[in-house]
């Protein structure tokens, strides 16, 4: 589609004489990366995909994906979840789609769309993320799938979530810190 050789990529000179806007909102898209941070104006590297009171937009988007797509859904967790409605915004969940996206060099390469957080004090937001766990779990969405399961990891403190959006933490290190560590959101759905 860019009609870009094996040697206009063999260097950083070559690479940049055939880089226009075209070519960087196709890396953006397809790679799940914000424009923004490949343009140089701003550190965060992932953009959020905001869905809040919008579930029927994300359940599109997993749709979209589930016909062609491998992908799994990853929930952080920064704490355990308690209900208290104080909407104190210290009980957060962070829920990333990671698709797979290609096999090169014997290694995986995906792409993470990461998903505005949920509020876990918040009633509404409680009951919102709740929502989209139970349409996932009883085969309410994706249609090309039998169930769509979320896994879950408790973040500690040391790692920032923070620091995975603006892509100074991989999505590995996230996650590999984390095994053993897992919770099921699905445990999650009984009383709002």
């Amino acid at each position: 589609e860019f009609d870009i050789s094996i040697f206009d990529i063999s260097s950083k000179k070559n690479l940049l004489k055939v880089i226009n806007i075209d070519l960087l909102k196709w890396v953006s898209e397809f790679f799940g990366i914000n424009l923004e941070w490949l343009l140089n104006r701003t550190d965060v590297m992932y953009k959020i995909e905001n869905f809040d009171k919008f579930q029927v937009s994300f359940f599109r988007l997993l749709n979209s994906l589930s016909k062609d797509s491998v992908f799994e859904i990853s929930v952080i967790k920064i704490c355990d979840l308690k209900k208290n409605d104080t909407n104190a915004q210290k009980q957060i969940v962070y829920p990333i789609v990671r698709v797979k996206l290609m096999e090169l060099n014997n290694r995986t390469i995906y792409k993470n769309i990461l998903i505005n957080y949920y509020l876990w004090d918040y009633r509404r937001s409680r009951i919102d993320f709740k929502t989209v766990i139970y349409m996932l779990m009883h085969k309410h969405v994706c249609y090309y799938k039998s169930s769509i399961r979320m896994k879950g990891y408790t973040k500690k403190e040391d790692v920032s979530y923070y620091d995975f959006q603006k892509g100074l933490v991989s999505y590995d290190n996230l996650i590999l810190q984390y095994q053993g560590l897992s919770w099921y959101p699905e445990d999650y759905i009984e009383n709002a």
